[in-house]
Order: C-alpha cells, then structure tokens, then sequence
C-alpha cells in the first residue's frame, strides 16, 4: 500500500504492528464497546476500560497477544494475521494456565484472524474442548478481520475519525484485495513475447534518458507498487522541474506509455514553457499534474532513447 494513500504504510508491517495498533485504538470508548459485541461479551462494556486491554503481558502461562482483565472477567486476544500461521503447542497450553491463574467469573478466548485462516480445526479440536474440561462457562470464539472492517464502516467510526478510516483500508488491503480478472485481448497480450520486450525497452529508454542527461540533476523515481518508473530532473537548489517516464495510471487512461509532467504547484520554467501556446493541444490535466504524452513517431525511431532525448533536453534548454 503506498504512502501517499496509507498513514500506516511501513509503520505497520507485520503481526506484532497490527496487534499493538489494534489494542491502541481499544482505548476508544466507541470502538472497543463496538468490538466487544461482536466478540460476543458486550455484556462487560460497563466495567471494561482502556487500561484493562495489554499486548503481551506476561504470565506463567506465556504471553497472549492482547490480554483484557478488569473485575470479574477475562478476555484472551490471539491475533493471526498470516492465514497458514498455526497455533503454537505453548499457545494452546498456555490458554488453560492463563484462565487457572486467576478466579474471574467470566472467561473468554477470542481468535482473531482472516476469514480463510485453515487452523481453525485445531481451536475446535483441541483448544475449546481443553478449556471447557478446566471451567465450562469458558467462551471460545472466532472473528475474521473483515468483521472488523464492516464493524469499522457499519458503525461510521471511519467518518468519526481519520485513524478508522486509515485502519480499516490497510485492513481491506491485506484481506479484502480487489477481485482482478482478464480480458480475452488482455490474455494475448501477456502471453506475448513482443509484450515483455516492449516493456523492457521502455525501462531501457528512461535509464538511456537518465545516463544521456550529463549536466542535469536527476533522481529516480521508483515507488514499491511500481505504479511509476521514471526520472525527475531538478535544478541546483533541489527544485523538481521536470518528471519523465513511465506512469501506469495515465498510460490506462490515455494509452500513452512515456509522458512529461510538471506538478500544478511547480513554479519551475519547465512548468511554465508547458503553459505556452504552443503546447496548449497537447498538454493533459491529469490528477494535479500537466502532463505532456510523447508522440509515437520518437518510439517508432531508429534510436528511441536518443530521439526521446533530443526532445526532452531541447525542452529544458528552452526553459533556462
């Protein structure tokens, strides 16, 4: 998940982050009373407060993900993010010696994890039974992370605060990902060998550009979605002045694979040679950006890179 649409992106990045981001956002009233009707236990909201609910506290009988503990009652958090991640033999001992240590009424164990987690049989085979032999009343129960996410936007709570919001769509990225399908032409088009080679040129031709541009400051440009694959050139105070490459989005939506683009907040002479009468045909708004799609007839040269290049220098020497 990118940065620019996520404010978790890389500080939440595994099993432990979400658990201890999920236990935080238990610390509001809304969300945890929410959260604790659909783990089956409203019936403790009025005595449950945020400081009952701890990650990894320990015991004799190990260390739960997320412990709730107040008066009269007990609630054992076990977070699976990893739908092929078992339960431990340590785990499932240490449910039985967590619940012995104290002499709370009520008791429950919560499995939290995707809706396809294949351990289940082992919560129903092995653990529930062990722990209905100890204390009967003992409550085991599964809720899927997608339950959360539907809790999160039933309830509005992604309206009431933008960390619902954020939280719900790192959750929905890690277990609801868009249904993907292919079209017939799209099918032929990947089995293709001429696809991969046109690809690959056309990342050789932004590295050419990049190795050709002696005398101008450049940096790459290389997101982890691979959603863009270019170059931005900058002044000698830092200042971007020009990106050139390959940019996913608008090549979908104008079928154009190499473009220039100034950002409408640049106040570069690029930007403003892109404002001349000359380009006004041209140039294409585009998600806040002016951006400028290479003519074919540069690919179609006997030398791509050199051609493309030749452009884009006689742009920027006529921006100085």
């Amino acid at each position: 998940m990118p940065r620019d649409s996520n404010i978790f992106h890389n500080l939440v990045v595994c099993e432990n982050d979400c658990t201890e981001l999920f236990c935080n956002l238990l610390s509001i009233k809304v969300f945890r009373d929410a959260v604790l009707d659909l783990f089956g236990c409203g019936h403790i909201k009025t005595q449950a407060s945020a400081t009952d609910f701890a990650t990894q506290a320990s015991s004799a009988g190990g260390r739960p993900d997320i412990e709730a503990s107040g008066d009269g009652y007990r609630i054992l958090i076990e977070i699976k993010t990893n739908a092929h991640s078992a339960l431990t033999t340590y785990q499932k001992a240490g449910y039985e010696k967590i619940f012995a240590e104290g002499d709370e009424g009520y008791q429950h164990l919560v499995l939290l994890a995707p809706s396809n987690y294949v351990y289940l049989r082992t919560l129903d085979e092995v653990v529930r039974p062990t722990l209905k032999r100890q204390n009967p009343s003992v409550q085991v129960s599964v809720v899927s992370w997608e339950a959360i996410i539907e809790l999160i936007e039933q309830n509005e709570l992604d309206v009431l605060s933008p960390f619902f919001d954020q939280f719900a769509g790192l959750l929905r990225g890690w277990f609801m990902p868009p249904l993907i399908s292919f079209g017939y032409s799209e099918i032929k088009m990947l089995f293709s060998a001429d696809t991969a080679k046109a690809l690959r040129k056309l990342r050789e031709t932004v590295d050419h550009v990049e190795a050709a541009s002696k005398g101008f400051a450049t940096y790459k440009y290389r997101p982890k979605d691979q959603s863009e694959y270019g170059v931005t050139f900058h002044n000698e105070d830092g200042d971007d002045l020009l990106f050139f490459g390959i940019w996913n989005e608008f090549w979908e939506n104008h079928g154009c694979p190499l473009c220039l683009a100034v950002d409408d907040d640049w106040n570069s002479p690029v930007a403003k040679t892109f404002g001349n009468r000359s380009y006004t045909n041209e140039i294409i708004s585009f998600g806040g950006w002016k951006v400028l799609p290479l003519p074919e007839e540069l690919l179609a040269s006997d030398s791509a890179p050199s051609a493309v290049w030749e452009f884009i220098s006689k742009l920027l020497n006529k921006s100085n």
